[in-house]
């Protein structure tokens, strides 16, 4: 019996792993995405760094899946044209379903073991039947949730985090299944040290199991605790504990954030250390206050509860403060000790520094004269979680190599603890809120935490998973919201039959959720969104789903007395319901199968520039990507990437100066060590041109620019980017420029013209200082030329890029998904085009190349599949195809204009798609369908007015015509339209006459 009952759980755990792991391989991204990915395929093929805290042991397992001899992919796919492309990000890219489905895997143990908790143990079918099909339906229903299956097909860390969060919690629950076995319970223990210590070094999000882990083995060392009194308990502290929170910030911390961020470190740190003294006078008043409500016994094991919860906080705390924390301080101090500034040697001598203090401690903890095996066991733990921890050596040795991206430099102790602390990114107190409710869209800090912070950034995203989405909003109808119902029950079902480890799935799920809004404290607007980091939090809750499975399956057994046939047609009904109907829903959102954008979208913008040239990027999409396709694939090296967002770092400028290819930078060492923000009043800057005799662009030509003319140079008016403000007495902008802005024009002023550059298309104005004037579009990018050329371009130039140069693979493929964000980005492509069809319609008179152009575009870039979303373009396409003579395409636009939300509440742009078909077509009733819809509102539209009286002039109604002539009248009297539309009915009415 216990062989077979093994088996079959064996095989419902593989089916688990292999169904969602094969899922995911159909589905994953065949070459590199956007974001991070590039980045980390980057950093893992050459062991580069990466952004702080970096992701050594997800870069050190990328390097090994990197040198796998397998491919797929972009790499065996007949619609790329180079077969060896593509390998390197596939094969990094394999990590993530292999991660996920393994973290899927041991949720259904997780789901099983809690299952059999509160059961006990299989004996027979139907046991196996409650207690596997749970297993399956929670594990599943996970695989292809939303953010869960979004993680599991790119390289990110998020799905490897996610591993190590499932691996940890089910350790524990073996733990507390085999710990009466002596020596497995403690081996358990260790394992799971040494897991937290190598999920430090891919992501944080392991720690906040943490309590999870405390909660468990408390269960497990007193059985007979009541598991609601406890919870009681604990969310007594925790509400003790928020409010001598605020009392403590509120009489130590300034009144405001831009108070706060006024202090300096000295200041700071005095501050911190009251508000620490103050808070813990106070909690430890407030614990024993609220100690005095209970009585007796009760009173005991509350203060055997605040000891576990101080235990679990501690446990946090140590390994986050002594390790996380501890290490970059005691490098500090081991630097000055042996007056040294190289990293690697600095860490590792306070690695091993640390490592010896535990060991010793766990030798002496033997003279102990109670506890010392419990005493040792956590010392040796601790010991385990620093062995983890270490990979995070890599980076500093690989720093010292100077990779060609070599995020912070972190080489030196300084630039190392910098790095660690991740001092780049700025830091904000978590219990500020008061920024946002100034902006007049909240009315308050608690309105803003609960409508943006917890509605918009984390319940939209819980929704997403379990009750259906479109779009980037929740959607009941795309799911029914069965997994929520179903988790809902499992939630209730777990608490009634053992509330005990119930508050413990409760506690990770709120861990994993809740602690990480107060934590992250985000701003409105993010730049994306983030789902990826709640994924814990819906792995908790996927618990409940498969323990409400369960619990249905249960019920079967109650409700009938030969369950087996209705146990498996609930199985069925089940699965049908959750996973299947999840895996059908989300499918198609989730396939990256020919989905090239971001290589190809790389490959377009490095190959826009000229050799050598110099190329500003925006952020994170217009950056990582090409340093893969730079690094990994050998695209374009000559190109030199200047990414504005790190151009504000001077480890960064140094990095532009000294590596290859070198950008030329005049300032000294010393000036961009200290470089930072300078005051400055809106005036004329100028750069010098050319030096006389130097080749230089000019518009549809490859002329010489003359010193002696207006293109001789740039000048513009230089205005402040931040801090701007109105001088009352000069009427000019004042404020001041950042790193960024400085250097683009020491950049521009040092290379003077030796070198090509430019700035990619994705760049905000806001970012080019002004300079607009002496942009040229050259398809992806805007090259920087030493004239004004407006809004003029190099047709040439440009055709060939847009035209022969570009590649748009599977772009007109409606097989392939495009994210909306995507989709968005694309829109840069039409751009390109239509400049080359504006240029030859209307500037050269030849509509035969420029409609070429046109249908190039709608060949390559279908609003089928990349919908142009922006109305007003719309129409601009559909009007030119019909003034350059294809009427059938101008017909195709216009019947296409109402899907995709175009013109959606606009009465405007819809009165004049109801134009286009009476002045193009002259379908006249097709344009009363549209316009007559309009009028029925309490305000009228003059727009709409317009054009009802046109049509209605048109077809010879002139009594309607007159009526919706005296409509525009009361609404535009002086408009030029009235007076017109007026005289041409007085002029039909005298013809009448006639």
């Amino acid at each position: 019996m216990t062989k077979s009952r093994d088996s079959v759980k064996i095989l419902l755990g593989l089916f688990v792993f292999l169904f969602s792991f094969f899922i995911y391989v159909d589905t994953l991204a065949p070459s590199v995405s956007f974001w991070d990915c590039g980045e980390f395929i980057a950093t893992s093929y050459t062991l580069g760094v990466p952004h702080p805290p970096g992701s050594p042991f997800f870069l050190l397992l990328g390097r090994f899946f990197s040198m796998l001899p397998f491919h797929g992919g972009g790499a065996s796919d007949p619609a790329m044209m180079e077969g060896t492309f593509h390998q390197i990000a596939y094969r990094v890219n394999m990590l993530s379903p292999l991660a996920t489905a393994f973290a899927n895997l041991f949720l259904y143990l997780i789901i099983v073991r809690l299952v059999v908790e509160y059961r006990g143990k299989i004996k027979d079918g139907t046991d196996r039947w409650i207690a596997y099909g749970g297993g399956v339906i929670g594990s599943l229903a996970l695989a292809f949730s939303d953010s869960h299956w979004f993680n599991a097909v790119e390289a990110e860390v998020y799905a490897m985090s996610i591993f190590f969060t499932a691996i940890v919690v089910w350790l524990i629950l073996k733990w507390s299944e085999k710990v009466d076995e002596g020596h497995v319970g403690a081996r358990n223990i260790l394992i799971i040290s040494y897991m937290m210590g190598l999920a430090i070094s891919v992501h944080m999000l392991n720690l906040l199991a943490i309590p999870f882990v405390g909660l468990i083995m408390y269960y497990k060392l007193y059985p007979k605790q009541d598991g609601t009194e406890f919870m009681v308990h604990v969310l007594s502290m925790l509400a003790v504990l928020l409010v001598v929170t605020l009392i403590a910030v509120n009489m130590i911390m300034p009144a405001t954030s831009t108070e706060y961020l006024r202090l300096t470190d000295t200041q700071l740190q005095s501050k911190m250390i009251s508000l620490a003294v103050l808070w813990l006078v106070l909690g430890v008043g407030g614990m024993f206050g609220l100690a005095q409500i209970f009585k007796g016994d009760r009173r005991k094991r509350f203060w055997q509860h605040l000891f576990v919860v101080i235990g679990s906080a501690g446990a946090f705390i140590i390994i986050f403060a002594g390790i996380i924390k501890g290490v970059p301080k005691i490098a500090e101090i081991v630097a000055v000790a042996l007056n040294t500034d190289r990293a690697v040697k600095a860490v590792s001598v306070a690695l091993v520094l640390m490592g010896g203090i535990l060991a010793g401690l766990a030798y002496l903890a033997k003279l102990l004269p109670r506890y010392r095996n419990e005493v040792r066991l956590g010392l040796i733990a601790l010991f385990l979680v620093l062995i983890g921890y270490t990979s995070y050596e890599t980076i500093f040795i690989r720093s010292s190599q100077n990779p060609i991206i070599d995020e912070n430099d972190p080489e030196t102790t300084r630039q190392a603890v910098a790095y660690l602390e991740r001092e780049q990114y700025g830091s904000y107190p978590m219990f500020y809120r008061d920024r946002w409710s100034q902006e007049g869209q909240y009315t308050s800090e608690s309105d803003f935490f609960w409508r943006y912070q917890v509605n918009h950034m984390y319940i939209r995203y819980f929704k997403w998973q379990f009750w259906g989405r479109i779009g980037n909003n929740a959607d009941f109808r795309q799911l029914w919201a069965l997994p929520f119902l179903l988790g809902l029950a499992g939630l209730g079902h777990h608490f009634y039959k053992d509330p005990k480890r119930a508050f413990g799935v409760t506690a990770l799920f709120i861990m994993t959720g809740l602690a990480i809004i107060i934590y992250l404290n985000q701003d409105d607007p993010q730049p994306r969104e983030r789902d990826y980091s709640y994924v814990g939090s819906f792995f908790a809750f996927a618990i409940w789903i498969g323990i409400g499975a369960s619990a249905l399956l249960e019920k079967m057994t109650e409700w009938f007395k030969k369950p087996k046939p209705y146990l498996a047609m609930t199985m069925v009904v089940l699965f049908l319901a959750v996973p299947l109907n999840l895996l059908l829903a989300n499918y198609h959102e989730h396939n990256r199968t020919g989905n090239y954008v971001a290589w190809e979208y790389s490959y377009n913008l490095l190959n826009s520039c000229e050799q050598d040239g110099i190329l500003f990027t925006n952020g994170d999409n217009d950056t990582f990507p090409l340093w893969y396709l730079q690094e990994v694939e050998g695209v374009r090296k000559d190109v030199r990437v200047v990414n504005l967002s790190l151009l504000n770092t001077p480890w960064y400028i140094m990095q532009l100066k000294t590596q290859e290819p070198k950008v030329k930078i005049r300032l000294s060492d010393d000036v961009i060590a200290n470089i930072g923000l300078v005051p400055w009043e809106e005036r004329e800057y100028s750069i010098p041109g050319p030096d006389p005799g130097m080749q230089t662009d000019k518009p549809q030509t490859s002329a010489v620019a003359p010193a002696d003319t207006e293109y001789a140079g740039i000048r513009f008016d230089l205005k402040p980017t931040i801090a701007r403000r109105r001088n009352p007495n000069t009427g000019k902008l004042t404020g001041g420029l950042k790193v960024q802005d400085l250097m683009i024009l020491e950049i521009l002023q040092a290379n003077r013209w030796q070198k090509s550059v430019y700035f990619a298309v994705t760049i905000a104005p806001s970012n080019k200082l002004g300079l607009d004037d002496y942009l040229r579009m050259d398809g992806q990018v805007f090259k920087v030329l030493p004239y004004k050329v407006g809004n003029a371009i190099d047709a040439p130039l440009l055709y060939d890029n847009m035209i022969n140069k570009y590649r748009y693979t599977n772009l007109n493929d409606p097989n392939v998904n495009y994210s909306e964000n995507v989709r968005r980005l694309l829109q840069n492509y039409r751009s390109g085009f239509l400049q080359l069809v504006y240029y030859y319609g209307q500037q050269q008179h030849d509509n035969e190349k420029a409609l070429e152009v046109l249908k190039f575009m709608d060949e390559h870039l279908p609003d089928a599949v990349i919908p142009n979303t922006y109305a007003e373009l719309y129409l601009q396409i559909a009007q030119l195809y019909a003034q350059y003579g294809d009427s059938t395409m101008a017909r195709h636009y216009l019947e296409n204009f109402f899907e995709h939300g175009r013109g959606e509440g606009d009465p405007v742009v819809n009165a004049r798609v109801a134009g286009y078909w009476s002045d193009i077509f002259d379908e006249n009733d097709r344009a009363l369908s549209i316009l007559l819809p309009l009028t029925t509102g309490l305000q009228q539209n003059a727009y709409v007015s317009y054009e009802l009286s046109r049509l209605y002039l048109k077809e010879g109604d002139l009594e309607k015509a007159e009526e919706w002539i005296n409509s525009l009248a009361s609404l535009a009297p002086n408009a030029q339209e009235t007076q017109q539309l007026k005289r041409q009915l007085t002029m039909l009415r005298s013809q009448q006459g006639n």
